[in-house]
């Protein structure tokens, strides 16, 4: 896997299959990775963990592969490597994490995961910023999509565009 960060964007290479993605990996799920925002969430040991307006996922990821698949949902997945952090962690994360709303978005538990894991505040406000620190670090390791495809591109996005995409998920 190769990330570039351009001016507009960022741009991903050497995609694998995401039915490629081990049982015994994690990583960084964004589902509707073509729209802004997409949506964000966490799988480990094949669990996917996020939240939403309306709730807590902890699902089996095969089902929501599924998913994905029935609704031909884009779906990008960043594999990171084995993180100081165990299921029961994350899955208490994100439980304790609530909803989202105006003060909390699908990143909050993602940022949570891997202050712990990397032991450092991460100041994130968009996935890009989480990427970019998780990049520096070395944690991330390949990328996986059920798009076929060598190359995705995820355009950035603000903080204020997450803002107004919850505020009109909530009315």
């Amino acid at each position: 896997m190769r990330l570039v960060f351009e001016n507009n964007g960022l741009r991903i290479n050497e995609i694998s299959s995401i039915q490629d993605f081990s049982e015994l990996s994690q990583g960084i799920i964004l589902l509707h990775f073509d729209k802004v925002p997409p949506h964000l969430g966490f799988v480990m040991h094949h669990v996917y963990y996020s939240i939403t307006s309306r709730a807590v996922d902890i699902l089996s990821f095969d089902y929501i592969l599924k998913l994905i698949n029935k609704k031909k949902i884009p779906c990008l997945i960043l594999e990171t490597k084995a993180l100081t952090i165990d299921a029961k962690q994350v899955k208490a994360i994100f439980q304790n994490e609530g909803l989202v709303g105006e003060q909390t978005s699908c990143l909050n538990p993602l940022k949570k995961i891997f202050s712990k894991t990397l032991d450092m505040p991460i100041n994130a406000e968009v996935i890009f910023d989480l990427i970019k620190v998780i990049t520096y670090k070395q944690n991330l390791t390949s990328a996986f999509s059920n798009i076929t495809t060598q190359e995705i591109f995820i355009p950035f996005y603000s903080k204020n565009e997450v803002e107004a995409y919850i505020r009109k998920l909530k009315r």
